[in-house]
């Protein structure tokens, strides 16, 4: 009895230290916790550090600002994929709410924003070509960029730089090259779910390499996560999308350590910067043979700074630790519909190369950065195939994604639906199958036959809701 009443004094106090402490990496106060207390005590932490993260992710905004003024982010919260007192997901309902809506009466600065973050939603949502379009639509409602996206037209020197320039293999590449340091730094357009599909390829070779670290942008809950529970709205943001959430299961299971490094509360960008930095920096030097990959959005992985303007992650990390970090770019030459340089660039190696996995971009024989080839940003600029173009030979061979198609009925094809996969191990641990992150879903467009899911190797549950999220049918699918 004694030695059950310190073993929950450890608990309270662990609990008090992970509050005060919210992003300390990679939650280790909790799984030391573990050993102490016992197995017998392992539903009971479960439960209390999941309501625990639960109310620090939902009374703290995961972005880089106070948000409650701006009547954009107020409009936004109308469109949240989850209730947040029951924990209850409607991807449907947040996708209908805003989809083709008006935003007459605001600012082109205020529809830059918009269609920026609605952009993200819709990507959660399952339908990566009209977020695409949305967030194009951000850029060309920006004040700064928006005139140079609407005036560019490829010229005949575009296309004889773009001829000078050659595409390898960028899993093969990355592996080489992370074995000569000890962080990896992979960068990714939020919009852009297929852009986490590099990552999932490279953590079986990179954990062979000694690499047993993964940390991600807006992550909240590593500790019970670890425990294998079902991921929730609870445990991140961008967690919610499928892709990132399988992306999660599939480095847990490959024995991943997760490590939630971002800044909950931050009074802005610059500040963002420097408490997730100063979290990792003190994990990195507590651990001083850890190796470790670590995803993050846009130039939060770049090695260089604007000044005092804006020094992102890869810049501080390499500044304190004095390691030279190895950081990837997938969003300079990223899926586009907008017209510019480095889009075009894009577009024509695309198609000259026949690209279906992702691919590092060389000029002449040295890596291609379209930031300029001197004080480098990052190391490698990786383009990648169009998301519908990805070799889904290539994703099997080298994780454990599946190959298959799955056909779609009549009833379940009409425009409007979206279909959702969960995975069988998980819902048998939930009464409420709509609180979990599904493995994969798709917005359904008139004519749909047929869709290749991205999702791990196993037995699933196939749902189809209709926009108001009841369910119209259910049944049970093998993924091989």
């Amino acid at each position: 009895m004694v030695a059950k009443i310190v073993s929950f004094d450890i608990f309270v106090l662990t609990v008090m230290l992970t509050f005060l402490i919210p992003m300390t990496s990679p939650n280790i106060a909790g799984m030391t916790l573990m050993k102490i207390v016992g197995i017998k005590w392992r539903n009971l932490i479960l439960v209390l550090h999941f309501l625990l993260f639960g109310c620090i992710f939902w009374s703290n905004s995961v972005f880089s600002q106070d948000n409650t003024i701006n009547p954009i982010f107020q409009l936004l919260q109308q469109a949240k994929i989850s209730e947040p007192r029951t924990g209850v997901l409607n991807y449907i309902g947040a996708f209908t709410r805003f989809n083709g809506f008006s935003l007459a009466g605001f600012d082109s600065s205020q529809c830059s924003l918009f269609y920026d973050q609605w952009s993200t939603i819709v990507s959660m949502c399952g339908d990566q070509k009209l977020a695409i379009r949305y967030h194009d639509s951000s850029v060309l409602y920006s004040p700064v960029m928006g005139a140079y996206f609407n005036k560019y037209s490829p010229g005949k020197r575009d296309t004889a730089f773009a001829d000078r320039m050659s595409v390898k293999d960028a899993l093969s590449l990355i592996i080489d090259s992370a074995a000569r340091t000890r962080i990896v730094i992979i960068s990714e357009a939020h919009h852009i779910p297929a852009h986490r599909l590099l990552t999932y390829t490279l953590l079986k070779d990179l954990y062979n390499k000694g690499y047993r670290y993964l940390a991600l942008e807006t992550l909240v809950d590593t500790f019970g996560l670890s425990l294998g529970r079902p991921l929730s709205c609870s445990d991140g943001y961008y967690t919610n999308e499928p892709i990132f959430g399988n992306l999660v299961r599939y480095a847990v299971s490959l024995g991943f350590s997760l490590i939630s490094y971002d800044c909950v509360v931050c009074t802005s960008s610059y500040d963002r910067e420097e408490k997730a930095a100063d979290n990792l920096v003190r994990f990195l030097k507590t651990n001083p043979e850890s190796k470790i990959l670590i995803h993050v959005g846009y130039a939060h992985g770049s090695q260089n700074s604007n000044g005092d303007f804006f020094r992102p992650l890869g810049y501080r990390l390499k500044k304190a630790l004095g390691i030279d970090p190895l950081s990837i770019d997938q969003h300079s030459m990223r899926e586009s519909t907008l017209k510019s340089i480095d889009f075009f660039i894009r577009d024509y190696l695309v198609k000259k190369y026949r690209v279906d996995r992702p691919m590092v971009v060389f000029l002449g024989n040295k890596p291609f950065s379209m930031d300029g080839n001197v004080n480098r940003p990052f190391d490698f600029t990786v383009i990648n195939p169009n998301y519908s173009d990805f070799s889904n030979y290539f994703l099997s061979k080298h994780t454990n994604l599946g190959n298959k198609a799955i056909s779609i009925t009549r009833k379940e094809s009409e425009s409007g639906n979206i279909l959702q996969l969960y995975s069988a191990l998980e819902t048998k641990r939930v009464k409420v199958v709509d609180r979990i992150i599904p493995s994969f879903q798709f917005l359904i467009r008139r004519g749909t036959k047929s869709i290749f899911p991205l999702v791990p190797k196993g037995m699933y549950q196939l749902v189809v809701r209709n926009a108001e999220n009841k369910i119209l049918s259910k049944r049970s699918i093998m993924i091989k």
